[in-house]
């Protein structure tokens, strides 16, 4: 899969490795910062985009989310974030999907979150808006349903139960570790490319990581194979959303 030349280059890198703070850490932990200090003005922004897009009821919601009737109309099922208010209480929910209309649907058919559910059967008041990714000036779907969680106090005073997910995709200690990893899913492909989309899960990847390592005599306990985890994911990840498309 290498030369000697290749695998001599990635042993010294990583053998060079230091262990220390991840630079992961620093990452999440500089951008929970500014969102968390510019929440009041994401969420202008975020208001601003909703007032130049349809808002939902639950009924319309429940409707379109049946592909024949959104086909009949001519309603694109898009990427992006839905933003559930209950008026009732003044709670919101914000959720991603690849097709918002599918997704948002299910938190008024007893699919999704079963809090929402519950308060809609109660006779509590619902608004739905839905923002597409390319309509934002955010770049990943993560990003801005993270933002608009913040901005909308989704968490801890909604329904959310977590923030979004701010990493989206490895944060390398130094830039011949990413170039590593680019190189080894580059020959992963090259070398068997129904192998490596069979790498669907946990098990698998690391089952085929660590075996990998073993062969070309690569050290487990270096960030090398978490970087090369989280990649090899992230590209299954693209894969799906190019099939959905």
């Amino acid at each position: 899969m290498f030369t000697e030349k290749e695998l001599n280059w990635i042993r010294s890198v990583v053998d060079s490795y230091v262990p220390a703070v991840s630079p992961s850490y620093y990452y999440r932990k500089n951008a929970e910062f500014n969102r968390n200090k510019d929440k009041r003005k994401s969420k202008e922004y975020l208001d601003k985009l909703r007032k130049k897009l349809p808002t939902y009821s639950p009924e319309e919601i429940l409707k379109y989310g049946q592909k024949s009737i959104r086909d009949q109309l001519g309603i694109e099922n898009f990427s992006g974030i839905y933003i559930i208010k209950n008026r009732t209480y003044d709670k919101y929910y914000v959720g991603q999907a690849v097709k918002v209309y599918n997704r948002a649907f299910k938190h008024f058919s007893n699919e999704g979150n079963e809090y929402i559910y519950k308060d809609f059967i109660s006779g509590n008041k619902f608004t739905i808006d839905l923002i597409p990714l390319y309509s934002s000036s955010y770049s990943t779907l993560n990003e801005l349903e993270d933002i608009a969680i913040r901005a909308y106090e989704a968490f801890p005073k909604g329904y959310n139960r977590v923030y979004g997910n701010i990493i989206d995709k490895p944060i390398y200690h130094n830039e011949d570790f990413e170039k590593i990893v680019n190189l080894i899913i580059e020959r992963i492909k090259d070398k068997d490319t129904e192998e490596f989309l069979d790498l669907t899960n946990i098990k698998k990847r690391r089952r085929y990581i660590n075996n990998l390592f073993k062969a070309q005599g690569l050290g487990w306990d270096s960030p090398l194979s978490i970087y090369l985890f989280d990649a090899i994911k992230e590209e299954h990840k693209k894969l799906r959303k190019m099939d959905m498309k």
